[in-house]
This record gives C-alpha cells, structure tokens and sequence, in this order.
C-alpha cells in the first residue's frame, strides 16, 4: 500500500498458556509432656515443627530477549530459508525491549535462536520456536513454624468453691517463629520473564513471645431462676519482633434461668498482627484493567472531591481535564508487593444472644447472636479500581492511594495522562465495622419417636443464616465511610440449609443456599449516575 511501516496485531496462541504446575508437601512433627505437678494442678508442655516445601514450575514462561530475536526474521543467505537475523548477521542486536521499556538480558548465543512466523496459521508450525521462547521454569520455596508452649492448669478447690462450682484457671507462655524462603525462577530472578521485572525471592521471619492467662467462674447453679451462671476471661500479651508488645483481653458470661433457654454475651478487645506474606512478599507483576475515575465520562460517579482531585491532577501533567478520556484500551501494568509497614489490627468485638433448647422438642436447638466489630488500621488488599477511585475520591491526593498510582505525561505518545503503572500492597485503613445477626437451627428427627415401626434412619435438619445490618470502611481519617452493605458479595440476607438423611453407612445431603439482591454498582455510581443502567440491572 505504499506504507514505509505497519502495525501488526496478533494474538500469539502459538505460545502456549502461561500456567504453573505446583506441588506441596508438608511435614508436621509434635512431641509433648502433661502430668500432674499436685492432684489439682496439671501441666502440659509441647514442641511443634512444621514445614510446607513448594515446589513450582513455570509452564510457558516467555522471555522477552528470545521473543524480541524470534520476531525479528530475514533470509538466511547461506540457506535460503527464514531465520533468525542474529543467527547469520554478526554483531546484530534486535529490537530488545520488554514490558518495562528496557532492554531485556539476552540469555542465549548466536545461532540457537529459533525464527517464529507471524503468518502461521497452525500452531504446530511453531512449536519449535515456541517451546525455545517459553521454556518452563522453577521455583522452590519452604514455609517453616516452630511453636514452643506450656501452660498450668487446676482448681482452687483446696482454698474454696464456688456455689456453682470449681473455679478454673489457666496460665502459660508461648514462643513461636514464622520464617518464609521463597525462590522464583531464574527469568523471574533476571528480569527476563513477561514483563521485566525482577521478581525477589519471598523471605523473612518473625518472632513472638506471648503470656496468657484464663479463668472459669461458675457462680450459681440450680437455683430458682438460676439453673447455670458463669462468667469467663482471659488475656494475652504477645511481643513481635515486627511491630512491638501487644495485648487482647475478653470478658464473657452465661446465665440460664431455667434449662430450656440460656443467654450468653461477649467483650473482647484483640489484635492481628500481619503475617509473613503481608510484609515480606517482595512483588510480582500483574495485568490489571482500571476504568480511569478521571475520564470525564465517571466525574460524577465518585465523592464531591473527585472532580477538583482530578483536575489539579491532570492540569499538573499538562492535560485539559475538561476534555479527558482514558486512553488506556487495555490491561495496566503493575506490582503487587508486601508492605514492612504494616501495624497490627485492633478489634473492639460485642455478642450477645439466646440458645434454647426446648424440653417439649428433643433434639432440637436453636440460636440466635447479636453482633458487632469495629476494627482499627484494618489490613486490606485493595484492588487497582479500588485505588484509583479512593486516591481522587478522599478530601485530598496527599493520601497513600495516590502514591500507589503513576500517570504518564502529556508528551507521553500513548497514554498521555493515564494510569500506567501501579502498585498493589496490604495497607492499613483507618477503620472497618460490622453489626449484623447470626442465627442457627439444628433438629435431629429420629421416625422411631414419631411411632414408626421400620427404621428409616435419622433426619438433621440444619440451617444457618445471617443479617447484615452495617458494613462501612473509613479508608483515612477524615473521609466518609464506604458503605458496602448490599454490595456484590455483600447481601443483606444470607442462608443455608441442609437436610442430611443418615441409615447404617449410608448418609445423603440436600444442600440450600440462599443471599438477598446485591448492587452491581456502588451507591455512589447510582447516585452520580441514576440512568447507569436499566432498573432491573442495577
């Protein structure tokens, strides 16, 4: 067509799917002492080893130096035939540039290299060339735990009872240490695989030494209006070597006034600390697909601040706001890591609720539980979507989402002004909280109660449900909570039911589950949005 260059388009199923073969091995090993120190007083002390050794093959791993020499084909003049061009022209260097703009390590000599025919129509006439450019890689990784714990245990009844009975109490210690080596393939290690980037082995460890205590008080029992009361407790502090001294207490009681119905309630106040993979996890590139929140198109479809958040923004690069529209038509790279910054989750947690057991129905037990949790710097993995919406949805882009995005320039020729990179980690948001109610129904029917002559086995009814009253996230102080009650995956209402048949060795199980209508859009995109969809999609 008179054309100096062209573009060409292809998807390349010659190569093969990236996949990975993975095996898992694991070793547990536990040796232990218990006895008596007096008659009331016991103890039990214990040594755990575990390991889980991860042996992973990379299948289809595409090198990007190889795909770069492959695509890169002339006439071999000594053959007459298709070759690669670094095969037959000395010192020639082929266009060599990965994913990430760079040139990629070459990881092979002259004349190894393996021609790859666009124009291929069978991906047999390929193979040859598709298993040099994809070979399959290895990676080898081992998670180790040792747990060294003991704890006393007794009564006090050489000094008093209680009316209800022996008070119960707990005291012990604990040591644990969490370690991770990882390993990634060696195109991963080089910056050779799909992508460039170097992908660093998982490693690190932790430490914790903890001091526990509990107690069981039966206060009263068999009395009028008192056939069981109790009340319960314990406390733990733990020190990390990751992030400091830590403590979690709870305080818990039961009253029964008859035996029929009891009521129970919980306080608790606890900590989660990250684990290995959330803090040391060194990275791995992903491809992910982000709906720029700045095109002019979802202005409206986020918090009052989005607009002003993505005009200083834009104009910063040197892009009209006004008339921008993302120019991304495809996946965005990006990496997702661990973070050493991490604090500890604080959980505030309140329950209470009724069992009963009604005598005129045996076999037949049901409960339902209030509760509520407010959880602080609450450890979250948010997707890229939700980053890029948080970062211009909060009152300013001084905020960790933003630090986590990179826009292109204005001078950038392909994606001025759009999200070009990103990078995913666990972060601790400001605050999480739930409140719902959980209930469940058990109820064993045996025939032969109801008269029935002939065994027919035994009937378990069971169902367990739950309603969500709230379900709000506060991702930095100061910003409206994110309600995500009736979200996707969120329901209102949810349920299930089994009905399991049991006769000698034989057992069969109906299974229900149920969840209320979610919203496949956020309040937000509905409010900014009303017409986002017709009613019945929404």
């Amino acid at each position: 067509f008179g054309l100096a260059t062209g573009f060409v388009s292809r998807d390349n199923f010659d190569l093969g799917r990236r996949g990975e073969d993975i095996r898992r091995d694991t070793y547990r090993a536990v040796v232990g002492l218990e006895g008596n120190v007096f008659e009331d007083i016991e103890y039990n002390a214990s040594y755990t080893f575990g390991q889980t050794k991860v042996a992973n093959r990379v299948l289809r791993e595409r090198l990007d130096d190889r795909w770069a020499a492959a695509l890169d084909v002339g006439i071999n003049p000594a053959t007459g035939l298709a070759d690669c061009k670094v095969n037959y022209l000395p010192g020639y260097e082929p266009v060599n540039v990965g994913w990430n703009g760079l040139p990629a390590p070459t990881t092979f000599a002259a004349g190894e290299c393996k021609p790859f025919n666009l124009f291929a129509t069978n991906p047999a006439d390929n193979a040859e060339a598709s298993a040099w450019i994809a070979p399959t890689g290895r990676s080898d990784s081992e998670l180790t735990q040792h747990v060294l714990s003991g704890y006393l245990s007794g009564n006090l009844d050489k000094l008093f009872t209680l009316p209800g009975g022996s008070f119960g109490w707990s005291v012990g210690a604990e040591w644990r240490r969490e370690e991770s080596d990882g390993g990634q393939s060696f195109a991963d290690l080089n910056g050779l695989g799909f992508g460039g980037s170097v992908i660093a082995p998982t490693k690190g460890a932790y430490e914790v030494k903890e001091y526990f205590g509990e107690f069981r008080a039966p206060l009263i029992s068999d009395q009028p209006f008192i056939k069981e009361l109790t009340v319960d407790g314990a406390v733990r502090q733990s020190s990390y070597s990751t992030i400091g001294k830590t403590t979690t207490w709870k305080v818990g009681g039961e009253w029964a006034p008859v035996f029929d119905i009891s009521f129970r309630g919980t306080y608790a106040e606890a900590v989660r600390a990250p684990n290995v993979g959330e803090l040391f996890d060194p990275g791995g590139q992903t491809f992910l697909f982000i709906d720029d929140p700045c095109d002019v198109a979802n202005l409206n479809l986020g918090t009052s601040n989005r607009a002003a958040n993505c005009s200083a923004i834009l104009t910063g690069l040197g892009i009209d706001p006004t008339a921008y529209t993302d120019p991304n038509i495809g996946s965005v790279r990006g990496l997702q890591t661990g973070n050493r910054n991490l604090k500890e989750e604080t959980a505030e947690t309140t329950t209470f609720g009724v069992v009963l057991r009604p005598s005129f129905v045996p076999r037949l037990t049901a409960s339902i539980d209030y509760y509520q949790i407010k959880l602080k710097n609450a450890i979250n993995f948010l997707d890229p979507q939700d980053i890029a919406n948080q970062c211009v949805d909060l009152p300013t882009t001084a905020n960790q989402f933003c630090d986590a995005l990179t826009r292109a320039p204005s001078s950038d020729p392909f994606a001025p002004g759009g999200i070009v990179d990103f990078l995913v980690q666990p972060v601790n948001v400001a605050s999480f909280e739930t409140r719902g109610v959980d209930f469940t129904v058990n109820y064993l029917l045996d025939p032969s109660d109801l008269g029935a002559k002939k065994d027919w086995g035994t009937f378990n009814f069971r169902l367990v449900g739950n309603y969500l009253d709230k379900l709000s996230y506060v991702n930095l102080e100061g910003a409206d909570p994110d309600n995500q009650k009736g979200q996707e995956k969120k329901p209102e209402w949810q349920a299930n039911f089994d009905l399991t048949w049991l006769k000698g060795p034989w057992q069969l199980t109906y299974g229900l589950n149920y969840f209320s209508r979610t919203q496949r859009y956020t309040t937000l995109e509905r409010t900014g949005e009303p017409d986002i969809a017709a009613p019945g999609y929404l």
